[in-house]
């Protein structure tokens, strides 16, 4: 079974996690997947937020204008999975790979991890069915060549993050 709201999480382009190590008020936590770039392949820079919010049992999605003003609040339209329980043993949806060169965090790789309870309870056991999909290599290409040349002492392709995407981390 593979989840539709795990599938839209990797059909992106050329983009970048926000690390968690770094930029303590504003780094993404276990609950809070950060990610920017051309996610839509159209040219367009745009900043998304899935958020795994298992007490109204939501993933949100909000996607906005990489410069935007400011961040919408979270709303009904914005979930696309509604059936998201906690994760076996509390796991994290969210687990961060990072590779760390002098000052820079790179974000190498996300695990996603879902857990998600049936609609409707079972005809023969009258319970709810659960299952839990984990998909391990969420990866940036863009990002992961950046940190091997950084690796090698090649800086030429390394960007800070835009001050309009750290505005809208909070």
């Amino acid at each position: 079974m593979v989840l539709p709201a795990m599938a839209e999480i990797v059909t992106v382009s050329v983009w970048s996690f926000v690390p968690t190590t770094t930029w303590a008020p504003t780094k993404s936590p276990v609950t809070v997947l950060k990610l920017y770039g051309d996610v839509n392949d159209d040219g367009n820079m745009m900043y998304i937020e899935y958020t795994c919010d298992t007490t109204t049992a939501s993933l949100y999605r909000n996607v906005m204008a990489w410069d935007a003003v400011a961040k919408p609040a979270k709303t009904a339209s914005m979930v696309i999975l509604n059936n998201v329980i906690a994760n076996p043993g509390n796991a994290a949806c969210f687990t961060y790979q990072t590779e760390v060169v002098g000052p820079n965090t790179f974000v190498t790789g996300v695990a996603v991890t879902l857990s998600v309870r049936s609609q409707q309870k079972d005809h023969f056991s009258k319970t709810f069915q659960q299952a839990t999909k984990t998909l391990l290599n969420v990866s940036p290409r863009n990002i992961f060549l950046v940190w091997s040349m950084v690796s090698i002492g090649v800086t030429n392709r390394l960007q800070p993050m835009p001050p309009t995407v750290t505005a809208l981390l909070p």
